[in-house]
């Protein structure tokens, strides 16, 4: 199955402390699998870099990705 090339290095998906596996499983079939151009770190990550995202942003926090984004890029 093809998808994000970030997938196995995740700590979002990859932390079986952040809940509960089946919780994840759905969000790799969403947006690791899928749409990860949609994942809000990834959207950092191709954005401003990896130095940026941080470790609890969540794949559907695309808001706040767009405001990391934003002021990264006034830093740059």
């Amino acid at each position: 199955m093809s998808g994000c090339e970030r997938l196995e290095k995740c700590p979002i998906v990859n932390n079986s402390k952040n809940g509960a596996a089946s919780d994840f499983e759905k969000i790799k079939e969403k947006y690791c699998y899928n749409n990860y151009s949609k994942c809000a770190r990834y959207m950092v990550l191709t954005s401003v870099g990896g130095d940026f995202v941080p470790n609890d942003l969540l794949p559907e926090q695309v808001e706040e990705a767009k405001e990391i984004i934003a002021e990264a890029q006034e830093w740059m």
